[in-house]
């Protein structure tokens, strides 16, 4: 059985769960890199990494990047060791920003091993046998045990050849080379964007006259355009914005309790 590889927890998770109760052992490696945003320019994917989990989560409190940080260097090393034996490997990813860029980022590093790598690329949109369309927003993590049967995921897998591999590498290594703070997929091309592309959200759902709580403006925003984006960005660019003074904040001894508005 090839390695399950997957750059989302929550259905990594998911997946373990899946296969007790089909009493299946696999092994599965989780790399949540979230590769979608910060930078990528060099190497060491690690501590391009902790730089962007660190600067994130500056103001969330039960959060440990050094643990999580521990957490992708115990799985990358993992990875190493699975290439260095020659095992086999079976990508899931969706259409999902940082699925996509987890996928080219392995296809880059997979590109010229001799390991048999295959792939299970998720729709996001699924016409059900009641003649109605199921569509899965949160990508991987919004599946579920009988949605994997139901539309018979396992069926979708398919091999992943170096050439293919090669040519997806290539997406890689020019995304590198932009290396801007935001990668976004529209109209299915993964393109780079500016720190500010998601600020227009943040100004949507606040205004010049009231103030909002931030953990209530955190959830509209998250409501309404967050699917599939970290919630802690949004935060981060908020605390940025009173920074350069295009939002107004009234300070409380409760972080997420301090209200915002646009400023005048």
């Amino acid at each position: 059985m090839p390695v399950d590889v997957t750059f989302d927890d929550t259905f990594s998770g998911l997946l373990r769960y899946y296969y007790r109760k089909k009493h299946v052992k696999q092994r599965i490696l989780t790399l949540p890199l979230s590769l979608d945003f910060g930078n990528i320019k060099t190497a060491n994917i690690v501590r391009t990494r902790a730089s962007f989990l660190e600067e994130l989560s500056r103001n969330t409190h039960g959060y440990s990047v050094k643990e999580e940080i521990q957490k992708i260097r115990d799985n990358l090393s993992f990875l190493e060791v699975l290439i260095e034996s020659g095992t086999s490997f079976r990508i899931w990813w969706t259409n999902k920003a940082a699925d996509y860029c987890g996928f080219i980022w392995l296809c880059d590093r997979l590109k010229t091993v001799e390991n048999e790598v295959e792939q299970i690329k998720v729709p996001t949109l699924f016409p059900r046998e009641n003649q109605t369309l199921l569509e899965i927003n949160e990508g991987l993590s919004g599946l579920s045990c009988d949605l994997i049967d139901e539309f018979k995921l396992f069926e979708r897998q398919q091999k992943l050849s170096a050439s293919i591999r090669r040519d997806y590498s290539y997406m890689w290594q020019e995304l590198q080379e932009e290396n801007q703070p935001i990668r976004v997929l529209i109209n299915d091309h993964l393109l780079s964007q500016p720190v500010t592309f998601y600020d227009k959200f943040i100004y949507q759902q606040t205004s010049k006259t009231d103030f909002t709580e931030l953990d209530r403006l955190l959830g509209k925003i998250v409501l309404h355009y967050g699917v599939g984006i970290l919630e802690g960005w949004y935060w981060y660019r908020i605390e940025k914005l009173i920074d350069e003074e295009k939002l107004e904040a009234k300070q409380s001894k409760i972080p997420m309790k301090q209200l915002i508005r646009l400023r005048k």
